[in-house]
Order: structure tokens, then sequence, then C-alpha cells
């Protein structure tokens, strides 16, 4: 009657022993899903912010085309030449007045006054998952050329959108960074078989692209070319589905 006890303490002790071991056994694995998982939530507030970032900078412009009748692709000089970027035209929409009064819009924007600004990019100009990107270097990139949503420095007016807004991207991401300031855009493939713009993020899967409607889409990276193409000019008159985007 009392070897009893004595079985049923050693059963416990090999029981607890089996479980500490397997809990030792899967300790890694189970910190691995669990940093995955954190990871996969950082990344999801990353995209979110992203596209926030974009919405803003889409109601900036839309605000700009109310007051001036065109969206902004440039800061034109006296002379009608372009001296800062579209992101320096819309500051003041953003909020960011006081900012925005510190340029000299008579200087180009690599003057002695204008460049010491470009250290203080606004956090709307930058993509929170970009960490890698320079100082002052932005990937919110517009298409600029003939055939293209910008065709010119001067900016291109609703009207001018025959495809339709809801259908013409605006501004998409790149990993082609420029300073923030800098005026123009990247050049518009001029045929289909040319190189295609550079697209790219580090987020997974796609990119974020702001139309000039105002919406802001994630676009998959298995997209076609020639939808892709399509999107990007205002007046080709091209049938884009939704489905196909």
């Amino acid at each position: 009657m009392r070897a009893r006890p004595c079985r049923s303490r050693k059963r416990r002790i090999v029981m607890c022993l089996g479980l500490d071991s397997i809990r030792i056994r899967t300790a890694p694995a189970a910190i691995a899903v669990g940093m995955a998982a954190v990871q996969s939530a950082r990344e999801a507030a990353r995209r979110a912010e992203c596209s926030n970032n974009l919405k803003r900078i889409g109601l900036a412009m839309l605000e700009h085309h109310d007051r001036h009748g065109r969206f902004p692709a440039a800061v034109l000089g006296a002379g009608g030449e372009p001296v800062l970027s579209w992101r320096v035209a819309v500051l003041p929409l953003l909020g960011l007045d006081d900012l925005s009064n510190r340029f000299h819009r008579d200087e180009p924007w690599d003057s002695p006054h204008n460049a010491a600004l470009i250290a203080e990019m606004p956090d709307v100009y930058r993509c929170p998952s970009d960490s890698g990107a320079e100082p002052g270097q932005t990937g919110y990139r517009i298409a600029e050329g003939p055939g293209a949503s910008f065709p010119g420095p001067e900016g291109i007016r609703m009207v001018e959108i025959r495809d339709g807004t809801s259908n013409t991207i605006a501004v998409f991401e790149s990993d082609e960074h420029a300073p923030w300031t800098r005026p123009g855009g990247l050049p518009f493939p001029v045929e289909p078989d040319d190189p295609p713009l550079p697209l790219g993020s580090l987020h997974r899967g796609g990119v974020h692209v702001r139309f000039c409607d105002g919406a802001v889409r994630f676009l998959s990276e298995s997209i076609k070319p020639a939808v892709l193409r399509a999107l990007f000019t205002p007046k080709g008159g091209e049938v884009v589905k939704a489905g196909e985007f």
C-alpha cells in the first residue's frame, strides 16, 4: 500500500520530464512562428501607412486641380521651366505651409538655398517599408512624357483624361528613388516594347498606385504589361476592366 504513492510520484516526474522535453524541442519553432506573425503584422501596418500616404497625396493633388485647373507636374520658374517637384507644389495642401514658404521658387531645386531643404522631406513622401532609402529620397513618382498621365511639366487637366480618372494612374511606387524636391518624372516608354516603367516596392506581391480620381489600389506584380501600360495613358482609348488590375 505504501509503494503506490512512490510509483505515482515517479510517474508524475516522468510525465513532467516528458512535457518539459517537448517544450524544449518545440520552443524554437514556436518562437519562429511568433516572430513571423509579428513581422507580418508590422508589414501590414507599414503597407496601410504607405496607402494612407498616397491617399493624402491624392487629396492634395485633387485640391490643387480645384484651385489651379491642373494636376501639378512641377513648380515652374519665371521662364516656364520646371524648378521644383510637384511634391513641393502640394505642400500647402498637405498642411505644410511653413516648409513650403521656405522654398525659393525663383531658384532651381539644387540651388544652395533649396538644396538645404532636401533633408527635410516630409514623412508623407516616405514609404515606411522603404527603410533603405537615403535621406531626402522618395519612391513616390509620376510618369512623364508623350502619352503619359503627365505629358509635360505644366501638368494635365481632368478633361484631358478621356480614359477616365479611375482608370489612369497618377502616382506610383518605384524602386528608382529621386530627391523629393527635384522636378520631373520617370520617362514613359514611347513604344510598348520599350523597357517598362520601374514600378517596385518592398511590399510583398505588388505596389501601391494612386489613380487620378484619388483612389489608391494595390497592383499585383502579376499584372499584364499591356494592362499596366494602358493605366498610364490618359487618352489611349484602351478598355480596361476592374478585374484586370
